[in-house]
């Protein structure tokens, strides 16, 4: 526990953004200098019976807990304990200071901190970039020709994604959602490899236009926006940087009934590598420039994402494993998210219950 304890706290010095709090009238980005003084949070459960019933309202509880933003801290670890020699660590962010990449980084250095302390040796991490640097990068470069390609891509009518939901659109959005969660075998993941190989695309393409053509089959449209996460890290460092990097790109999907699947994947294949190609111009600068204002109704619906975390760290003396946290609320109607584990795939649905 004092290991784990002072590998938190070196965790948050080492990255800026895990002491960041967003103070004033202005809605200023101060970093803090002071460490937290909680750090790390234990909570036994283990005397509770049955365990599993605690842990779920333990996770309820954390889930539907605010941040404050003015005061922070925006990043939290939580220790639960299940029985004497089993454990729940719960890593807890506000998305305006991390996204999925920086807690996969502080997932990876927090159990090198974690075994480098207990056996009383230097982690040797590398320097890491800082969010202002990136802030600053961010501010101070411009992408007209990405801005140019995106403002092509939406021009005309834009889609309205027409989702057979239960309820019509509430004037004031909860933002109260569920998520549903399913395995992919083993042996259909298989076949997808095989079917991407032989269309030469990757396995995130064939998956995306599998969501994409459900989407324009279940809504009855030949055109929709799907929108995609990118890393939005293609600077110098970028891979060592905790903070909000990720933003959305919108790719739009048009659809001939009377085409192959074939000819469509190839079709979207081309549309993603374009929008690769254009992924450093940022999804806000776009949604708020003029040629956009008039426009009606969400830009973007629905998500998909393939996350690849790779295997469960390792730390010494323990061994460790993911575990899935349902969730509570989403700003979409819909997102497809796909998770990829050791050779496994989990599929996870997450849906508005406003709809």
């Amino acid at each position: 526990l004092a290991a784990l304890r002072m590998a938190v706290r070196e965790l948050m010095r080492r990255h800026e953004a895990l002491r960041t709090v967003i103070a004033g009238d202005e809605q200023r980005v101060l970093c803090l200098d002071q460490l937290p003084d909680a750090g790390l949070t234990l909570t036994d459960l283990s005397l509770l019976n049955p365990a599993d019933n605690a842990v779920a309202a333990a996770l309820a509880v954390h889930a539907c807990r605010p941040f404050d933003l003015s005061r922070g801290p925006l990043f939290e670890a939580h220790l639960l304990r299940v029985a004497p020699d089993e454990h729940l660590l719960l890593l807890k962010a506000h998305h305006i200071v991390v996204d999925g990449l920086s807690l996969n980084l502080v997932v990876k250095e927090l159990a090198e901190l974690y075994s480098a302390t207990l056996h009383g040796v230097a982690a040797n991490l590398p320097e890491p970039l800082q969010f202002r640097e990136y802030n600053q990068w961010r501010a101070t470069t411009k992408f007209p020709k990405q801005e140019a390609y995106w403002l092509g891509q939406l021009e005309g009518e834009l889609p309205v994604l027409d989702l057979p939901v239960d309820r019509s659109e509430p004037r004031v959005r909860s933002f109260q959602g569920g998520r549903h969660s399913r395995a992919v075998p083993a042996s259909l993941l298989a076949r997808v490899r095989a079917l991407s190989r032989a269309q030469g695309c990757t396995d995130f393409m064939t998956l995306f236009a599998a969501y994409a053509l459900w989407l324009h089959r279940m809504c009855a449209t030949d055109d929709l926006l799907v929108g995609m996460p990118v890393a939005g890290r293609n600077l110098k460092g970028g891979e060592q940087l905790v903070g909000y990097c990720t933003h959305l790109i919108p790719i739009r999907s048009r659809v001939r009934w009377d085409q192959s699947f074939a000819e469509y994947l190839r079709g979207i294949r081309d549309t993603l590598l374009q929008g690769y190609q254009n992924q450093d111009y940022p999804f806000a600068e776009l949604i708020n420039h003029p040629a956009m204002k008039t426009r009606r109704g969400n830009l973007i619906s629905t998500v998909f994402n393939l996350d690849r975390p790779g295997t469960a760290p390792v730390m010494a003396g323990l061994k460790v494993n993911w575990r899935s946290q349902p969730i509570d609320h989403t700003a979409f109607a819909l997102t497809m998210n796909l998770t990829e584990v050791n050779d496994e795939m989990v599929l996870e649905c997450d849906f508005s219950r406003d709809l």
